[in-house]
């Protein structure tokens, strides 16, 4: 048995009448079709002076009910990121932090007395050299970091006590060191180690080298002057780093929590100039593809040949964009910049 064949005809004659009424009425009348889309174009697009672009990662691109999100809320209010409560190594989030990690240059040991200095020195450099100027006063690492409860800031102490020991070939237990009452745990700090079996029983794991090391800057990001402090650092903190000098034993690479933000924005405003060429190729292919030739001859048939209606085609859609891309300013959507790379 044959399905019956549902036919469309029955909507092409009234769409045909309304598109031909339609166009008859737009020939009578064309300035408003001209000046009206005009007028609300350059309206809306005032949106675009008002860009304000939303560049928190975490935000972006994570679920709004990850449960990444849910164990971080949980870990935080056992441990909280305040000022002056504060334990080092308990955050596992980047709201206000700087990393830097240090190789040892040729494969080498990092412990050894003249890297082990190497990597001292950075760190002075970073908490004392790197200032931001603020009102006719200099803020420093001390000035803007994220105190422990002994009010103190959460540097890496663990440079030199490791360094030390190590020089003075006292056995180091590793994950955990312990200094009569005092230790601590450092296992994240030292990369690429080389451990031996020691101890009274032979169980423990001796600390032997390492080739690489975490220095860990946290930065408070409350109250919002504050915050807005903390990133001016990790800017001085960027500019400070790529304008050291050359260490002959180390190798440094940086990170911030503004960062992957950063790159972001890289990667959009590269593509601005870009945006102009392909504007510019776009109507070029577009003024191509409308001319037809007369059959037989490579002359332009000028009757069929449409090159001005192409060219308000991509204007037209440029002021699409610009319009949309405005009213959702005013209406309050957030930008961020992977709409400039889409």
């Amino acid at each position: 048995m044959k399905r019956p064949r549902f036919s469309f005809g029955c909507l092409e004659r009234p769409i045909a009448r309304f598109f031909f009424a339609y166009g008859g009425f737009v020939t009578r009348n064309p300035w408003p079709f001209l000046v009206l889309p005009i007028l609300s174009t350059l309206a809306l697009a005032t949106g675009l002076m008002h860009l304000t672009a939303l560049s928190d990662a975490v935000y972006l691109f994570t679920p709004t009910d990850a449960p990444s999100k849910i164990e971080r809320l949980a870990i935080h209010e056992k441990w909280p990121l305040l000022d002056g409560l504060y334990i080092p190594g308990r955050a596992v989030t980047q709201t206000r932090e700087a990393q830097v990690s240090v190789l040892a240059r040729d494969g080498a040991n990092i412990l050894l007395p003249e890297y082990a200095e190497a990597v001292w020195r950075l760190d002075n450099f970073i908490q004392k050299r790197v200032k931001v100027a603020y009102r006719g006063k200099n803020y420093t690492y001390a000035d803007v970091c994220l105190r422990t409860v002994e009010g103190a800031c959460a540097g890496n102490d663990h440079i030199t006590v490791i360094s030390r020991l190590y020089a003075h070939g006292i056995n180091i237990t590793y994950p955990r060191f312990r200094i009569g009452e005092q230790g601590g745990y450092y296992g994240s700090a030292l990369g690429a180690v080389t451990l031996a079996k020691g101890g009274l029983e032979g169980k423990e794991n001796i600390l032997m080298s390492a080739r690489a090391w975490l220095l860990i800057y946290h930065l408070r990001f409350q109250p919002a002057n504050t915050n807005w402090m903390s990133g001016q650092w990790e800017q001085a903190f960027r500019h400070a780093l790529d304008a050291y000098p050359r260490d002959p034993y180390l190798e440094i690479a940086y990170f911030h929590s503004q960062t992957l933000p950063d790159e972001l924005k890289r990667n959009a405003d590269s593509l601005v100039p870009r945006f102009v060429c392909s504007f510019l190729i776009l109507v070029a292919f577009s003024v191509i593809c409308s001319v037809v030739t007369i059959d037989g001859t490579m002359y332009i048939d000028w009757v069929l040949s449409k090159p001005l209606l192409s060219i308000a085609g991509v204007i037209n859609a440029c002021m699409g964009i610009a319009s949309a891309m405005g009213l959702c300013v005013y209406i309050g959507v957030p930008y961020n910049d992977i709409v400039a790379v889409m």
